[in-house]
Parts: C-alpha cells; sequence; structure tokens
C-alpha cells in the first residue's frame, strides 16, 4: 500500500465563515461609470456573486450587460478590475457594433483620465 504525501499548503481545506467574508470584502467591484447604479450596487456590481437585473421590456437591462462586458475589463490603473467576460445571447439581439461603441467610449474615458492627470502633474 502506497501512502502519498500532501504538501504543507493543502493541509488546510476549510475556511472559516470569516475567513471568506474577508476574502469577499477584500474584492474589487465592476464600476458602471455612472454614479447613482454604483452607489445602488455598493460601488459597484461585485465580483464572484450572482447578480440579478430585472425590468420590463426596454429599460436597458442588456445594454447594461454588454456594458458591463466592457466595464469589467477596464485595466486596473484606471480604477477597473482588469478581468475578462463572456456574454451568452440567448435571444439573437446581440449588437456587436453597439459593443465596439461602448469599448470605444470606455478607451476615449480612460484617455481623458490620463489627460487629466498628466495636465495635473505637470502643475504641482
Amino acid at each position: 500500500m502506497r501512502k502519498s504525501v500532501m504538501p504543507a499548503e493543502n493541509l488546510k481545506m476549510f475556511v472559516t465563515v470569516l475567513e471568506l467574508l474577508q476574502t469577499e470584502s477584500a474584492l474589487p467591484s465592476i464600476v458602471t461609470f455612472s454614479q447613482n447604479i454604483d452607489n445602488m450596487l455598493g460601488l459597484g456590481v461585485p465580483l464572484c456573486k450572482i447578480t440579478e437585473f430585472c425590468g420590463a421590456a426596454g429599460v436597458g437591462k442588456t445594454q447594461l450587460c454588454m456594458q458591463l462586458c466592457v466595464d469589467v475589463q477596464i485595466p486596473i490603473v484606471f480604477g477597473g478590475v482588469g478581468g475578462e467576460a463572456l456574454y451568452v445571447d440567448t435571444e439573437g439581439c446581440f449588437s456587436p457594433q453597439r459593443v465596439i461603441d461602448m469599448a470605444e467610449a470606455a478607451i476615449s474615458h480612460c484617455q481623458r483620465i490620463t489627460e487629466e492627470e498628466h495636465s495635473n502633474s505637470r502643475f504641482k
């Protein structure tokens, strides 16, 4: 009979609820650049959780989800999380051009942030 040796880092197989809470609290959120939405969600859409958006047809749920797919990819240096996204369209209404427009707007926003920081640093 052969015994396997478990590495020391694998010895702790369980975590406490407090440890889970601390880990969860340390995770960043996806910023939407809409102050009202970010405030309503507690400073953005939380990572590693399921967030459900409900509402009548035409109120912008699909647009918000597409925007979040763009926003999650914003680099950390601009206040984003530098993540990745996968958009699953179950209704056949995905608009690549709309997402391109949103991405271009996000890039412009990040460029403005950089330009403002650069001009502010010149006057210090």
